[in-house]
């Protein structure tokens, strides 16, 4: 991939300079846009995952303990792990990192009834893409 220069344009906006290379990708973005379609996807897991939320009650068959979103973000994640781009299986390994770990630190494990509700905030927090959106951490 050539190398970024002040000269270049975000390719979503096109008006502002070139802040962030997301290795492996095509995607030349500036750090607004970036942070926009991070936004964006987000938005598109809560708005998503209620209405996967909303069918499955309206057939009894959404789990109890659950959320929509957090269901929408596994059959995303289940999706992406047969990947191969370098940036789906970055983000399903942060996925699986952040279960794992929060695995390990509550009584019980999965079986917490906690468990669903922690896991769905912390993959909220999680950033999209491989590059950290201003005032995030990858």
């Amino acid at each position: 991939m050539p190398e970024v220069t002040d000269l270049e344009l975000c390719q979503r906006c096109n008006l502002r300079p070139i802040t962030n290379e997301r290795p492996g990708t095509s995607d030349r973005l500036c750090g607004d846009c970036l942070a926009e379609l991070e936004s964006e996807m987000n938005a598109l897991f809560r708005v998503g995952g209620a209405l996967m939320q909303g069918f499955l009650s309206v057939f009894g068959a959404m789990p109890k303990g659950v959320s929509g979103e957090l269901i929408l973000r596994t059959m995303v994640a289940n999706a992406m792990s047969g990947s191969e781009h370098p940036e789906a299986k970055a983000l399903v390994a942060r996925m699986r990192a952040a279960s794992d770990e929060l695995e390990r630190e509550l009584p019980g494990g999965r079986d917490n009834p906690g468990f669903a509700s922690q896991l769905e905030e912390r993959w909220r927090r999680l950033p999209l893409s491989g590059v950290s959106p201003p005032g995030g951490s990858a």
